[in-house]
């Protein structure tokens, strides 16, 4: 249905995202319920799983569009569909049997603004390094994880790289080996949970 793909390009944040159907009243009831339909059926999930639809931009647009949802829930609309985050949404699948390395921004920052001077001044050799948090887990695992840290409740279903189907294969296990870093006497990053729940509470 063309009204579900124009309603809901890119998670229907794009400028011309439309705000009402104009519709006759004979058949605004099998309409709606289509519509509904189509939208339930919208596969969600993070970018690299190809999903039908990514999330919001960010936890600022996401309560942005939940008040747009309470402002017309007040003024007497129903939602036939959809309406709340993810702990009170559908299922989440999460692909189980890809293993890596989830890495906080900040600590990379961190790590090469500590070895930028090494670098300029020849003590520490060029070439490639790795730098990554600590430990390793599976998409299925990083998931399970920033749901309990952040507090919210959802249903997760593991799933296999197979069944996501994505367009482009992507390795089985992608976790990158900190040697040169270690061998410079730089300290380990912190493991990657301690990263998530970090990020998560904004430090």
């Amino acid at each position: 249905m063309s009204s579900a793909s124009t309603l809901m390009q890119n998670a229907a944040q794009t400028c011309t995202a439309p705000t009402r159907l104009l519709l006759e009243r004979t058949a605004h009831d099998r309409f709606v319920d289509l519509l509904a339909k189509r939208i339930k059926a919208i596969r969600l999930g993070r970018g690299l799983d190809n999903p039908d639809m990514g999330p919001v931009v960010s936890e600022r647009q996401m309560h942005r569009v939940l008040g747009y949802i309470a402002a017309g829930s007040r003024d007497g609309a129903t939602a036939v569909t959809g309406g709340a985050r993810a702990q009170d949404g559908e299922r989440l699948r999460i692909v189980a049997d890809q293993v890596t390395a989830p890495t906080y921004a900040r600590d990379v920052a961190g790590t090469l603004a500590a070895l930028l001077p090494r670098w300029v001044s020849g003590e520490a050799p060029g070439g490639f390094y790795h730098v990554t948090n600590a430990g390793a887990c599976s998409w299925f695992e990083f998931a399970r994880a920033a749901l309990e840290l952040a507090g919210l409740r959802a249903a997760l279903e593991p799933i296999s790289s197979a069944a996501r189907g994505a367009a482009a294969p992507r390795p089985a296990y992608s976790v990158l080996a900190n040697t040169r870093l270690a061998a410079l006497g730089e300290p380990a990053l912190r493991p990657w949970r301690d990263a998530l729940a970090a990020y998560l509470a904004g430090e």
